[in-house]
């Protein structure tokens, strides 16, 4: 941490010259230590010349992946300027509180024999009287808990199978220094490293659609690179402040209506009181008229149609 008087990008300076070889060598040696730059809050710059002219960020933290897997929530904030030209800066290992999490569903549920039986259970399950929209509501809650709770058994599950199962192969390792393995022992070993290597897949499947990454040209056998990847992703979409009416915050609520106001102000009608075109000078139907095109044809008012049409006679046939 520091400063490393350059910057990375262009938009990292204001009114001040940008050396692209500086920055190409700032980003080769973040990229070369394997260090994450996290996003900055509270102000754009961390520099501004004596004069006031001129504005970079040159004041950064980098942080490497071992602290960034454990600390996923990890935000940079500058602090005002003070006693320095530079802005003093802060890492914080927490971050803001925005409530639930939005559910998400993996591809590899659907490949699992017991997840339709499960939502088919939770779906059937009785919702509370009221509107259809909250009965459907309700219903969309009973799936996610179900499913939640389904996914959580599994993966115990599935990880107490995986610890025995690959301390049964051990053990004929061990064996196998010993003495030769039985056709039976080598046909057990082989089987159970099947089941060990399904069970890391679906493992794997899972981080792999959470990284959003290909597998077969970004991925390895070892997952904390996608745990890297992911950390990385959330970083760059984690909201950790909004500038609200010129003034920093980092309040959950103030930033929840803030984005609210403004997508409302994007989404709102431009025009609420439209033109409206006068109506005196248009022919109408009376009540009456409008009244009877919803009633049914009576069998009068069918046989009055029918007959009211003129049928064309064929012509005589001229010899």
């Amino acid at each position: 941490m520091g400063d490393f008087n350059a910057v990375r990008f262009e938009h990292e300076r204001f009114i001040s010259t940008f050396n692209p070889s500086e920055a190409s060598d700032l980003n080769h040696f973040i990229l070369e230590g394997g260090l994450i730059d996290l996003n900055m809050g509270g102000r754009r710059f961390t520099f501004l010349s004596s004069s006031g002219d001129s504005l970079s960020k040159l004041d950064r933290i980098l942080i490497c992946n071992n602290y960034f897997n454990r600390w996923p929530s990890s935000s940079i904030h500058a602090l005002p300027r003070v006693w320095s030209d530079h802005c003093p800066v802060i890492l914080k290992t927490f971050g803001n509180d925005f409530g639930p999490r939005p559910f998400k569903c993996f591809n590899s549920w659907f490949e699992l024999q017991d997840f339709d039986s499960t939502v088919q259970m939770a779906a059937s399950l009785p919702t509370n009287g009221g509107k259809p929209d909250k009965r459907f509501l309700n219903k969309l809650k009973n799936i996610k808990i179900a499913i939640k709770q389904w996914n959580a058994n599994r993966r115990d599950v599935n990880a107490i199978k995986s610890a025995a199962l690959q301390l049964d192969i051990d053990n004929l390792d061990l064996v196998a220094e010993s003495r030769i393995l039985s056709e039976q022992e080598k046909s057990n070993r082989i089987s159970w490293k099947k089941e060990v290597s399904d069970l890391e897949f679906l493992a794997r499947k899972d981080l792999q659609q959470k990284a959003r990454v290909k597998w077969t040209l970004d991925g390895d056998e070892n997952s904390r690179f996608f745990h890297g990847i992911i950390n990385c992703s959330n970083s760059k979409r984690r909201i950790n402040g909004l500038f609200i009416s010129g003034v920093w915050s980092t309040n959950p609520e103030e930033i929840k209506m803030a984005a609210l106001a403004h997508f409302k102000e994007r989404f709102t009608d431009p025009l609420p009181i439209r033109t409206s075109f006068p109506r005196d000078g248009f022919s109408k139907l009376s009540n009456l008229d409008s009244a009877s095109l919803l009633l049914p044809f009576s069998v009068i008012k069918q046989t009055e149609g029918i007959s009211s049409i003129k049928i064309q006679k064929q012509p005589p046939k001229i010899d």
